[in-house]
């Protein structure tokens, strides 16, 4: 099992990672951003731009495609884009945006983020992964058709966390076949 004191960055460390690398995926997700929705994060968020958040960045450059790959094997959603944010006012670490299943929306408070990791003693990329985690398995249970829940996208996050797996039964999913859904590509 994985702790926090021992992140599983799909297999490579912060240092390894060429900064073009993170650089190209945060690109992609920019440009493609509203191929399947029409949010725009500027609508309800201080949006920060690529280079504002490194330390974040370079983590969901790291497991962003791994999660990317652990979707695809679902039944569910094509897909997420991250986008970061500042809105310290709230206590929120993340967010999720309804009605964006087709390609879910979600963000990352980094400043409450950060602040939540260092209070908790958690590392920075146990809770950028946990709160992707977590806002994606929203992203789920809203494309099931399900209530949003919080404590099961904790459990669901926290599952990921120790395993690495996307166990749709732990948001109340039932067992799917590998491979996109009929009429998704």
């Amino acid at each position: 099992m994985t702790d926090s004191t021992q992140p599983r960055l799909a297999g490579r460390q912060h240092e390894e990672l060429e900064p073009q690398e993170y650089i190209a995926w945060f690109k992609f997700h920019e440009e493609n951003h509203g191929a399947c929705h029409d949010f725009d994060p500027a609508w309800e968020y201080e949006a920060l731009g690529l280079g504002e958040a490194p330390d974040i960045e370079m983590i969901l450059a790291l497991e962003g495609p791994r999660l990317q790959r652990e979707i695809a094997r679902t039944d569910h959603l094509n897909g997420f884009e991250v986008f970061l944010y500042r809105k310290p006012e709230t206590q929120e670490v993340g967010s999720y945006m309804n009605g964006t299943t087709g390609l879910t929306v979600l963000g990352i408070e980094c400043e409450n983020l950060r602040k939540a990791c260092d209070e908790s003693g958690k590392e920075l990329v146990f809770g950028v992964v946990t709160t992707v985690a977590h806002e994606l398995g929203h992203g789920l249970q809203e494309d099931a058709g399900l209530e949003l829940d919080e404590d099961t996208a904790e459990l669901f996050a926290k599952h990921y966390w120790m395993t690495g797996e996307l166990d749709l039964a732990l948001l109340g999913i039932p067992d799917s076949e590998p491979g996109p859904a009929p009429g998704r590509s």
